[in-house]
Parts: structure tokens; C-alpha cells; sequence
């Protein structure tokens, strides 16, 4: 069977047993200084959503499977990466409430960094800090996965007030569009030369990690 990317969470980051995270979204900034004493700043490029991975103690076996999956990904291979850490909204991690509702975009601000979802359970409380992801084009397939910067609560018909995200909103994005609340993820590449497979003792491989990327 051809391996497919970018490779769903299910085959890939799930299947890591990974024992310490960080997941971060970190300005591209350059700044220079006045003859005040004043610093300037100015945001070079759009943020990139980055992760740094510690891949818990496994047996040879289990390390060597791992390993193997990295092979298979290589420089280029694209996989879903979400923070296991925030599998879900704050006060529905599970997605017990949530359920089958199908969450869509109900309005795109003028501003270019707020929301609305619509398809909501009636009351469905969001909170600063929930992610949320959505596709917005195909050929290939670009993903957007925001960070909620402000609180957000569903009225009777589902619908959210208007909310800030981080980064701003892209290019190509449109109302309609289904937005994932569970397990959002990111669309990412191994950070080249990150990748340390760890050291192998008498039983147990230790200290294998890694860097992502996001990529669009």
C-alpha cells in the first residue's frame, strides 16, 4: 500500500507515546533600535505554528516501528500534528457535548482576525486558548489552526458571537467551511535535522525526540 501524505493523526502522531510537549506559535519578527533608545519591531512573515516533541522510554521492538514511521516521512512527508495536551475545548475536551454537531463558519470578520460558528450545541461555552482547525483549499489540501483569544458562548440557534484568533485569518478562507474543535491539528513537517532517535541500553531506547514545523 502507497503511503499517502500528509498522513492522517491516526497514522502517525497518535501511535507516538509521547512523554513531554511543547507547542508554541512564535512571531518571525526582525527590530532595530532608535538613537531614543526606542525598539522597533516588524513581523517579517506569517506566524508558523511549531512543536517539540520527547518520545517516551520503549523497547527496541516498539522504538524500532517508531523509527520507522520517521524513515517513511523522511524530509518532505507531511503529517497532522494536534497538541495532546488540548485534545478539545476546555470545558468539553472529549467532545461528549459537542457530539455529532457539524461546526462551520458562520461569518469572517472585517478585521481579518475574528469569527462566528455556527452548528453549535445551544449554550456551547469556548474559552481563550481552545484551538480550532479548518481546511480551506485542496490540491493540495491547506489547513488553518487558529487559537481562540477571546471567550465565545453559542445562542440558542448555535450560533457564537464574534471572536478573535491567532494567527490572522488566511487567504482563501470562507464562510461555510466545517471547523474541527476536537483533536484540531496542525499540518506539519519534521524540523530538518531535528530528529534524534534516541539511545539504545540493554532493554529500553531513550531520548528519542523531534521538532515540527507547520507548512501551508
Amino acid at each position: 500500500m502507497t503511503i499517502a501524505f500528509p498522513l492522517a493523526r491516526t497514522a502517525f502522531a497518535d501511535l507516538l507515546p509521547i512523554a513531554s510537549f511543547k507547542w508554541h506559535l512564535p512571531p518571525l519578527v526582525e527590530s532595530s533600535g532608535t538613537a531614543l533608545g526606542q525598539v522597533i519591531t516588524n513581523e517579517i512573515a506569517p506566524r508558523r505554528w511549531r512543536a517539540e516533541a520527547e518520545i517516551g522510554r520503549m523497547k527496541h521492538a516498539e522504538a524500532a516501528e517508531i523509527l520507522a514511521l520517521f524513515d517513511a516521512i523522511g524530509p518532505n512527508g507531511t503529517f497532522y500534528l494536534h497538541n495532546p495536551a488540548q485534545p478539545g475545548p476546555r470545558d468539553d475536551p472529549k467532545g461528549v457535548v459537542l457530539g455529532a454537531s457539524s461546526v462551520t463558519i458562520d461569518t469572517i470578520g472585517g478585521d481579518n482576525k475574528s469569527l462566528r460558528l455556527a452548528g453549535l450545541p445551544a449554550g456551547y461555552t469556548l474559552k481563550r486558548g481552545d484551538l480550532l482547525h479548518f481546511d480551506y483549499a485542496s490540491n493540495p489540501t491547506r489547513r488553518a489552526l487558529h487559537r481562540m483569544v477571546e471567550n465565545a458562548t453559542a445562542n440558542a440557534s448555535g450560533v457564537t458571537g464574534s471572536f478573535e484568533i491567532r494567527p490572522f485569518v488566511r487567504a482563501g478562507t470562507t464562510t461555510g467551511l466545517a471547523v474541527t474543535l476536537i483533536k484540531p491539528a496542525a499540518k506539519m513537517i519534521v524540523e530538518p535535522g531535528s530528529f534524534d532517535p534516541g539511545t539504545a541500553g540493554p532493554v529500553f531506547v531513550t531520548g528519542m525526540s523531534f521538532r515540527t514545523i507547520e507548512v501551508r
